[in-house]
């Protein structure tokens, strides 16, 4: 079985070697039009959690106040951004539903729009384009384009020298991504049993990894029809685990180097293991993903939002082997 998802995924780590500086070009008049303070990423539903890695990435590479924001809380809340601050709306297609209401309601404040298609644009904004659209409902390769187009924006916004290195870590990511498609292709890939035995299946990061495991939640049930959510770290601490079922599969994403700081340590590294002992006593299925050790010394020593898109490829191909498994066409969802 082949389908227009698989065939995303298999092109998707080619787009690190895009030119995305030049991608960049079309919103410079914007970026260059005054100092900003501030950053505001706004996204629905994927993008959304494109914007909340979006949010890390820029708090640990730059010197502005960063956040991010569903598309709907923006609007329902009326929210006027401070006039220092840029807005970054992300958006699979950009110019349709609540990405084309907020543009319209940004249309006299800076902002830049990242999609896969054009949007109408004003004086008062740009455009950079991410991944070439997608022919398959389940969005996968484009959101891997916002998140290499958030990346050059934010070099912008950063002195020459660490510029010069995140776009390094950037490149060094796309190989190690290709490497993991590989090994996928040749060996197989991880798929989850949930599916075959009835049960429901549950993500669980901390920092950049909660959005993605937020977006994997997502993508089986878009994709595989798993009954699925996802947990921050300290979240499923405080209680959800009394609700898990012997039949349940709970994947992990922890952090693939030690933190620096004592804080760190524990937020990563003590609260992981004191969840992995909690989770042994409930008897379900509990799961790591595994990479080869080259790929796992390359990747560990870029930052952990790098880090937690490689998890995030990784739970693409899961899903996508969970749809097959189970006869479901990942390219449809009559609800879209």
């Amino acid at each position: 079985m082949s389908s227009e998802t698989e065939k995303a995924l298999l092109e998707l780590p080619d787009l690190f070697a895009k030119n995305w500086p030049a991608a960049l070009r079309p919103a410079l008049p914007i970026l260059k039009k005054k100092k900003f303070r501030s950053i505001m990423f706004v996204g629905t539903g994927s993008s959304n959690h494109v914007a909340h890695w979006a949010q890390w990435l820029a708090t640990h590479n730059t010197g502005m106040v960063s956040q991010s924001q569903a598309t709907w809380d923006l609007l329902a809340a009326d929210q006027r951004p401070d006039p220092d601050c840029l807005v970054v709306v992300i958006s699979h297609r950009g110019n349709r539903g609540l990405t084309e209401i907020v543009l319209s309601k940004m249309k006299s404040h800076p902002h830049v729009l990242i999609a896969a298609e054009g949007a109408p644009r004003t004086k008062k904004g740009g455009f950079i384009a991410g991944a070439k659209a997608e022919k398959s409902k389940a969005h996968t390769r484009s959101l891997f384009g916002a998140m290499c187009a958030i990346s050059e924006l934010l070099c912008h916004f950063m002195p020459a020298t660490k510029a010069a290195r995140l776009r390094e870590e950037r490149h060094r990511f796309g190989a190690a991504l290709k490497a993991y498609r590989d090994d996928a292709v040749r060996a197989g890939h991880w798929v989850p049993k949930t599916h075959r035995e009835g049960g429901s299946l549950y993500f669980v990061g901390g920092g950049p990894f909660h959005p993605v495991a937020r977006e994997l939640a997502l993508k089986a049930r878009e994709m595989a029809r798993i009954p699925s959510g996802a947990f921050g770290l300290e979240e499923i601490l405080h209680g959800p685990i009394v609700s898990l079922r012997k039949a349940d599969e709970v994947v992990l994403l922890p952090s693939m180097s030690p933190p620096a700081d004592d804080l760190g340590r524990y937020l990563y590294l003590a609260r992981m293991a004191e969840l992995v002992q909690k989770l042994e006593k409930t008897k379900v299925t509990v799961t790591v993903p595994r990479f080869s050790r080259a790929i796992l010394l390359e990747i560990s020593k870029l930052e952990p939002c790098w880090q937690a898109l490689l998890y995030l490829y990784w739970g693409q191909w899961g899903m996508l082997g969970a749809a097959y498994q189970s006869g479901f066409d990942p390219d449809r969802n009559p609800y879209l």
